[in-house]
């Protein structure tokens, strides 16, 4: 006979680990009926159809779920958003929770005002600049012609961005964000490695670029991200 697997009981949301941790403030139901997940250690879907319980209490007990453990109760100020115990006739409900966490909760639902929209799509546009290596000069007068493109858009009618302040808004807004999540996302990993590149720009002066490689728990694998570049002086 096949062997019964163990389902996803919402009664273990109410025990505590062995440190006398409630459960309940990192473990999820997974997208499975025989899985969870951890939202402090941001896991895929776990399997406890072999062994229920104790699949999830061997998680907890592991070093590094410990390590986060001990990270959280240090931060007070994050929140997630954690389902309501599942109800196979109703699943799609949820509820959020004010519950301390180690990521942010971006609050995607959230309606924004008019003027949180347009500085949005100013930064969206911002990111693609960066990401697809376009001048700055691209931007010039950019305003202008989303207003023709789209003139029922009161979004486009206020974007304003140009060449003038895009290094400043990507500097000094976006590159100081985007620097302290991934210095958050270095200290969860056990170990990192640090790649120097040493190269002569385009002002023939010499530039040392810094790169990060390590094992990132949200992408669960082995990812390098640079840093940033120090001007050495001239070649």
């Amino acid at each position: 006979m096949p062997k019964t697997l163990t389902k996803f009981n919402t009664s273990w949301l109410s025990r505590i680990d062995a440190d006398d941790n409630p459960v309940k403030v990192r473990l999820k139901r997974g997208t499975t009926p025989t899985s969870f997940k951890c939202s402090l250690c941001q896991t895929s879907d776990l399997d406890c159809g072999n062994q229920g319980w104790r699949a999830i209490d061997q998680h907890m007990k592991v070093q590094k779920h410990k390590q986060v453990m001990n990270e959280w109760k240090q931060n007070r100020k994050f929140t997630v958003l954690t389902p309501t115990p599942f109800n196979p006739t109703d699943s799609s409900k949820s509820t959020t929770n004010s519950i301390p966490v180690l990521e942010k909760n971006y609050h995607n639902n959230k309606p924004l005002a008019f003027d949180e929209e347009v500085t949005k799509a100013e930064i969206l546009w911002t990111m693609n600049v960066a990401k697809k290596g376009y001048a700055y000069k691209s931007c010039d007068e950019l305003n202008e012609l989303f207003k023709s493109m789209f003139p029922d858009s009161a979004i486009a009618t206020r974007f304003h961005i140009q060449s003038n302040n895009m290094s400043y808004v990507m500097s000094n807004g976006l590159g100081s964000y985007f620097k302290k999540q991934l210095v958050n996302d270095v200290k969860k990993a056990d170990r990192f490695v640090l790649i120097f590149d040493e190269q002569t720009n385009n002002q023939n002066k010499k530039q040392l670029d810094m790169l990060l490689r390590y094992w990132c728990n949200h992408k669960q694998r082995v990812v390098t991200r640079f840093y940033k570049s120090v001007i050495l002086g001239h070649a």
